[in-house]
């Protein structure tokens, strides 16, 4: 199964982020969701320029939503259950992803996976920090039979005790895959100490030690806490009658037992420090600048996608300008806003010559000093937003890329969104909106800097033994 997270160097990000389930307490938890019967609303209607979109909530606090695109040759459905690593404890993490292998596990013979791919269709699943998604795409006239097969995987599971004994081993081969870059091992080992004692430095994988010790009333607990259909979010886009689509999903979800959803509140990291220097066995230098940013639900989320695009994303960003065209530092700038609903992390990642370190550092924090000063052109902000508008239009034209969109705006803003609207969101975003968000969250004393530098002679020779006996840097 697709894990929409990675171990890889270009994911450094990952690495760092809050996201890496950050400890869970008691809390008021998301107004916005039912977890008890309710009275019964009438649906919202919403012309688009694709068409027609309906967003619906049954009184069990399932939430359906279909958008009809008549241009669209297929249809994309998806049933989306608000659970991932952010919900684990620190003893089974990796239950969610070890969950939704036995759900979508290949079964021999006749079963609800071979119903949608007779057809043709594609059926897959993502675990993620805080949502766990089945989706499947295909032609118009076997959406009906490939939904009630997702709705049987998802809601009428049957696993036994061998299930998830060859569960587990396929899960742990996927965990031993990832330890094979001793780059990505040493960042794994950097964040435990940026974040010492904190479950952010678990992964949405789990470990092998949890994974091994999770046992079949763990997992059958754990689907019963939050596979309820108050913690469901269905979505059905493409090709479609939105109005007798959306009749066929209120028949099929109107009925289960209604749960209450456990209410969780989670809580922002707080870094340990602020620079780390580590040796490494390979020749390279790797240089890593980041900070913890406001997350999805927040007012300033727009804002931080206008500065991600003006600062260091794309080749037209100052960061790429100054490191790259003008002074040819390095071929190699990775960066991303990896974003979950109450907090986030940012960060730009640097391959570099060894003797370029400190001029690139010094290079970054000059920059964002400026930044934060308004040392940028009216006319470098404004092509920063049609850059990002572009992407935004761009990125949002198939049926399945529209559903993710709509699923993030229900789960982070209890909201959907036309394009157009969220466009005009990032238009509205103003130049001192990033002054100020660099003001706020991009203080020295909130900046995470990580160095990474080459050891020599007998200590690279130490680290590299050390790495092959003990898979540790």
């Amino acid at each position: 199964m697709k894990i929409m997270t990675g171990l890889t160097i270009i994911s450094i990000w990952f690495l760092l982020t809050p996201s890496f389930s950050p400890g869970v307490t008691q809390g008021n938890g998301d107004p916005g969701r039912p977890t008890g019967p309710a009275m019964e609303e009438p649906p919202i209607v919403v012309e688009t320029a694709r068409g027609i979109m309906i967003l619906d909530e049954l009184p069990n606090g399932t939430r359906l939503l279909v958008m009809e695109i008549p241009s669209s040759p297929v249809v994309f459905g998806m049933i989306s259950v608000e659970v991932g690593g952010r919900y684990e404890s620190e003893q089974n993490a990796g239950i969610s992803h070890l969950l939704e292998h036995l759900l979508l596990r290949e079964v021999a013979g006749s079963s609800p996976l071979t119903t949608i791919r007779e057809t043709g269709g594609s059926v897959n699943a993502v675990t993620d920090m805080e949502l766990t998604s089945y989706y499947f795409t295909v032609l118009p006239e076997h959406f009906s039979e490939s939904m009630d097969a997702l709705t049987t995987i998802v809601r009428n599971p049957q696993f036994t005790e061998q299930d998830l004994e060859g569960e587990r081993e396929i899960v742990l081969e996927e965990l031993a895959l990832g330890r094979n870059d001793p780059r990505a091992m040493v960042l794994t080992q950097l964040v435990k100490q940026i974040f010492p004692g904190s479950p952010l430095t678990s992964f949405v994988i789990g470990t092998k030690q949890t994974i091994r010790s999770i046992t079949l009333p763990d997992v059958r607990d754990f689907y019963h806490t939050y596979y309820s259909p108050a913690n469901m979010t269905v979505i059905a886009a493409g090709r479609c009658n939105a109005f007798e689509t959306l009749g066929e999903l209120r028949a099929l979800y109107r009925t289960g037992e209604v749960r209450p959803v456990p209410s969780v509140q989670f809580e922002v990291p707080e870094p340990a420090l602020n620079t780390l220097m580590k040796k490494i066995p390979i020749k390279q230098s790797f240089f890593i600048y980041g900070f913890l940013t406001p997350g999805k639900n927040d007012d300033d989320f727009f804002t931080m996608e206008v500065f991600d695009i003006l600062f260091a994303s794309g080749v037209h960003s100052r960061l790429h300008r100054r490191i790259i065209t003008e002074s040819g530092y390095t071929e190699q700038l990775y960066t991303n806003w990896y974003a979950y609903s109450n907090t986030g992390i940012w960060a730009v990642f640097l391959s570099v010559d060894p003797d370029d370190m400190d001029a690139v550092r010094s290079l970054i924090q000059d920059e964002m000093a400026a930044l934060k000063r308004g040392m940028f052109s009216l006319s470098e902000f404004e092509a920063a937003k049609r850059a990002l508008i572009a992407r935004v239009k761009l990125n949002l034209d198939r049926p399945e890329d529209l559903a993710w969109f709509q699923l993030e705006n229900l789960t982070y803003r209890n909201m959907i969104m036309t394009v157009s609207e969220y466009v005009q969101a990032l238009e509205n975003v103003q130049k001192e909106d990033v002054m100020r968000i660099g003001r706020v969250y991009f203080s020295d004393e909130k900046t995470i800097t990580i160095e990474m530098r080459p050891a020599r002679g007998p200590e690279r020779l130490f680290l590299i033994l050390k790495y092959l006996t003990t898979k540790s840097l």
